[in-house]
């Protein structure tokens, strides 16, 4: 399966649409968004309407909680997590979702996970801790790294990292 990896967007309107030309591309199967969308603007209801299934987890940077909720509830494809930090099964494996870096290195080393995803911190960046892929996707809005988003092929568990 094929998954996009998408935090940290920030509202940031310019390179959400060159995102959002690069998902039609793409065609992934799945999305997970680690956080830091923005208010529940236009944003918000373009990632629903692409109509690929979604999980979601909250950011720091996330306002407007109720009406992102209401968002995600209209489209039957999308589910948004109550923390800013949970865990799912995809096509066979364990995923722990986090905005937050804190928590990468205690879940990675846990063993209980194939894969450990993260924001927050605006750095793509790809390692293995012990036997479990870590991977930050980088922000949409840039940062320390530039903009970019990462897809995931979850039989290899190889990484891609997608520059904007």
């Amino acid at each position: 399966m094929r998954v996009a990896i998408i935090a940290d967007i920030h509202e940031h309107r310019e390179l959400f649409m060159v995102l959002l030309q690069k998902l039609e591309e793409i065609q992934p199967e799945y999305m997970l968004l680690l956080g830091d969308y923005g208010a529940p603007s236009e944003i918000t209801r373009k990632l629903l309407k692409l109509h690929i299934p979604i999980y979601a987890i909250w950011g720091n940077n996330d306002g407007e909680v109720y009406k992102t909720i209401q968002y995600f509830h209209k489209y039957p494809h999308a589910t948004i997590g109550p923390k800013s930090y949970d865990w799912i099964a995809l096509d066979g494996k364990n995923i722990f979702l986090t905005h937050y870096d804190d928590l990468v290195e205690p879940m990675a080393k846990s063993g209980l996970y194939d894969a450990v995803f993260y924001g927050h911190n605006h750095t793509a960046k790809e390692e293995m801790i012990g036997n479990t892929l870590v991977v930050n996707p980088g922000a949409v809005r840039g940062g320390h790294t530039p903009p970019s988003f990462a897809m995931w092929d979850t039989q290899s568990m190889q990484i891609q990292f997608i520059e904007l």
